[in-house]
């Protein structure tokens, strides 16, 4: 979080305080303005999240999945809830134990999830695990300029196509 908020300008930043501050309310039962508050936050934390986007329209059309889904702040909260929980408590590190086939993991050097915090504990958890930190890549490496064709071979390495 704080990465991405770095990346904010303060305007923004101080939308983010006040979206999280609409997200937390739990007096308020106005669903669509929790709704609206998570979309604007999914733009804002979409641009910190890229390191140098393909095109804006090319970008749309693959991201387009994204856009068209309509945000839905209880199902979004109550499993971030629960994926927090496990977390915390460790559980999700022992049901990685039970995965058994071939786990790769592709990860941005510019993504604001910390790259250590993804390949150290999947690394000790999983049987079968290829990390690859991609360069000039965020989040999203499928709208990377720079990290785009690597991502897809890599995919199609895998995936034996």
């Amino acid at each position: 979080m704080q990465t991405r908020l770095s990346r904010l300008s303060e305007k923004e930043r101080i939308q983010i305080r006040g979206i999280f501050a609409i997200l937390d309310d739990t007096s308020s039962n106005d669903g669509e303005n929790k709704n609206r508050a998570l979309s604007r936050m999914d733009e804002l934390f979409s641009r910190t999240d890229v390191f140098d986007p393909i095109d804006t329209i090319e970008c749309q059309s693959i991201d387009s999945d994204y856009s068209i889904m309509p945000c839905q702040t209880d199902i979004y909260q109550s499993v971030w809830k629960e994926a927090s929980h496990l977390r915390q408590t460790g559980e999700l590190l022992q049901l990685g134990k039970k995965i058994l086939c071939p786990v790769v993991a592709l990860h941005g050097d510019w993504d604001p999830h910390p790259a250590k915090g993804v390949s150290e504990p999947l690394q000790a958890t999983l049987k079968s695990f290829q990390f690859t930190l991609l360069e000039n890549c965020g989040h999203k490496p499928w709208i990377e300029k720079r990290a785009k064709d690597k991502f897809y071979s890599i995919l199609e390495e895998v995936i034996d196509f």
